[in-house]
């Protein structure tokens, strides 16, 4: 299997394009003439569009398939099980109907790794080594064929650099504004294929056996050039980890910088979503929430969104905004560094300046469905309504699946689900609407307190608890000190939720308090119950038979269980409606104090997995209850 694999017979010709321009339809000419399975690459995201319809016209629109990384969850998740990328799996889907005939795949970079696809032959255009040679492994895969190599690239007269380097008037997904140092990969990539041995037939050899042999060096300087890997330092650290910190901080930039380094290459890109709530949906339905308290209960999922270059979002949104005569349509703007915000859609893009306000760069735009703007999972500005669409959501035994609609009268939770958020809305007709969200709980850190299916006594939970962190601490081999002290956080990490107001919260109003429980939950107006039992658990049997540095440990952990205390709780979750100010104040006041002794004692990974081994005695006493329920 190996030596078939190494050998696979692939021979590649390099054609010549006068003009750049030429490439889709040069491309879209050769797969046409081709028999079989044709996968065909291009690297900007236009060239595929463009190439797929010309294909699409010569050889019939059910026989092309697209693959992009600008292409929507659904629609992506969805693809493997259509009749045309079904074909180039080695296992396709159970009872997919398969497309007989020859067939297309257009792909983008998205294409050339993370899925097992071969076809019988393969159409290109030139991009540096690395991502050629990603390219070749998706056809003839298995070794059972000789598969034509065609790739195309515009005439290189010589290494590009930063004077010679072409105007690219294409966005491409790969290298944005094309650099002269991704160019010169390209020129060194097209030369070292010159090097490769010849068949037969007149063709270069391009087996995985022929590119393993060409040197190492060279293949290094025919790559994408490697990222700009930023410097980082113990401050930036110590930044990052103040995750209750939602508002942007001076000297805290984002991190994806540090974790993929910086792409010079590579343009800035936005995110896109549809949600009918953005119609009708504004601050005064919200009351004292924020719309982020909204998108933290409903968050957005990767099925729901697409991606695309800033540059190409930004077309296809003015194209939507010039059909908006009245200016009525809206949008939510989702940064990283600030709350989500309500904007008219004009107005947005208005506001939006690549240079001095970059609102879009690396944010993502929530849209109504009326807006348009999606085709076949693609953003498309022509398109004037995303119809069937605007309702999508998880499932899966890792997310919580959450549904919404609009009713005019209360109505039961659907199944097992339970409702979460309720926000009444006026009819057009003056009648009254509410809109609801229903939510079936799958993971702890969801406070799945509110919406789980059964009863749980919260003396239960707590014993359960403790049983699983003294079974965790005796599997890691922990030290005693840190086993008396996650054992004590987790009997009393849920004290909190004897409140009148918590228990109300999910309509319990007798004795004993509950844990957990069926009720619809009401507004908790911003208490905590973290906060709650950090006040409870001073006065806990057995707490201050522990050592100074164990009770520091187990308030912090108990504090944190819900991913507060890094390093603060905000303001408005800085009371316990039953403990007078004067006594939560001094509380609240240790808590980032705290946090910084343990972070400097522990060192911050230590103290997150410490904090994440209460997480998991809490998940484990939930699911024991939800079993034995």
């Amino acid at each position: 299997m190996v030596r078939a694999r190494l050998h696979a017979k692939k021979g590649l010709l390099l054609h010549d394009v006068d003009d750049k321009k030429e490439l889709p339809v040069r491309v879209a000419s050769r797969a046409a003439e081709l028999e079989g399975k044709i996968v065909v690459f291009l690297s900007s995201v236009d060239h595929v569009e463009k190439c797929a319809d010309t294909l699409r016209k010569e050889r019939g629109k059910d026989q092309v398939a697209v693959l992009t990384g600008t292409l929507r969850g659904k629609e992506r998740d969805e693809l493997v099980k259509t009749p045309v990328f079904a074909r180039f799996l080695p296992r396709p889907p159970e009872g997919t109907q398969l497309r007989e005939g020859t067939v297309f795949l257009v792909a983008t970079s998205a294409g050339e790794v993370g899925i097992d696809i071969s076809a019988d032959h393969l159409v290109s255009d030139l991009p540096p080594f690395d991502a050629l040679a990603q390219r070749l492994g998706r056809v003839n895969r298995y070794g059972e064929g000789d598969a034509s190599v065609d790739v195309y690239c515009e005439r290189l007269k010589g290494p590009p650099n930063a004077e010679t380097t072409p105007d690219d008037e294409e966005e491409s997904e790969v290298s944005g504004k094309r650099k002269a140092e991704y160019d010169y990969a390209r020129y060194a990539a097209r030369d070292l294929l010159s090097t490769l041995p010849m068949r037969a037939d007149g063709r270069s050899d391009v087996s995985p056996a022929a590119l393993r042999a060409l040197p190492h060096d060279s293949r290094r300087a025919a790559s994408t050039p490697l990222p700009d890997i930023r410097s980082v330092d113990a401050l930036l650290f110590d930044r990052w980890s103040y995750t209750t910190i939602t508002a942007p901080l001076p000297g805290r930039p984002p991190v994806a910088e540090w974790l993929h380094g910086v792409e010079e290459w590579e343009p800035p890109r936005t995110r896109v979503a549809w949600r009918r709530e953005v119609a009708w949906l504004d601050a005064e339905h919200l009351g004292r929430d924020s719309l982020g308290d909204l998108l933290a209960d409903y968050p957005l999922r990767s099925r729901e969104t697409l991606s695309d270059s800033t540059a190409r979002v930004l077309m296809h949104l003015q194209k939507i905004v010039a059909r908006d005569q009245e200016g009525s349509l809206r949008a939510w703007l989702v940064r990283y560094d600030a709350q989500p915000t309500f904007w008219s859609l004009v107005t947005l893009l208005e506001r939006h300046d690549a240079q001095k306000n970059p609102l879009l760069n690396d944010a993502t735009i929530v849209l109504s469905p009326e807006a348009g703007g999606l085709r076949d999972g693609l953003l498309d500005g022509d398109s004037e309504f995303v119809t069937g669409e605007e309702r999508l959501y998880d499932l899966g035994p890792k997310e919580s699946e959450r549904l919404a609609y609009e009713s005019g009268d209360e109505a039961p939770a659907p199944g097992a689900m339970r409702l979460v958020r309720s926000i009444r809305r006026g009819g057009d007709d003056g009648d009254e609407n509410w809109w609801y969200l229903y939510v079936v709980s799958r993971r702890a850190d969801d406070d799945g307190s509110r919406t789980r299916r059964c009863s749980l006594l919260l003396g239960e939970h707590l014993r359960r608890a403790e049983f699983w962190a003294l079974r965790i601490a005796e599997c890691l081999g922990l030290a005693d000190s840190l086993r008396r002290a996650l054992v004590c956080a987790a009997r009393c990490h849920d004290l909190g939720k004897r409140r009148l107001v918590w228990q109300r919260s999910i309509k319990n109003f007798k004795e004993p308090p509950l844990a957990k429980g069926r009720m619809q939950p009401s507004d908790l107006s911003h208490y905590r119950h973290e906060l709650g039992s950090l006040h409870d658990m001073l006065t806990e049997p057995g707490f201050d038979e522990l050592s100074a540095g164990e009770r520091e440990l187990a308030l912090h952990i108990v504090a944190a269980h819900h991913g507060r205390a890094r390093p603060h709780f905000p303001p408005v979750e800085s009371y316990d409606p039953e403990v007078k100010d004067d006594i939560v104040a001094p509380l609240v006041h240790d808590v980032p104090l705290r946090f910084d002794r343990l972070q400097r004692e522990y060192g911050r990974w230590a103290l997150a997995w410490l904090e994440s081994l209460l997480r998991a005695a809490d998940i484990l006493a939930s699911a024991d209850a939800e079993e034995s329920a």
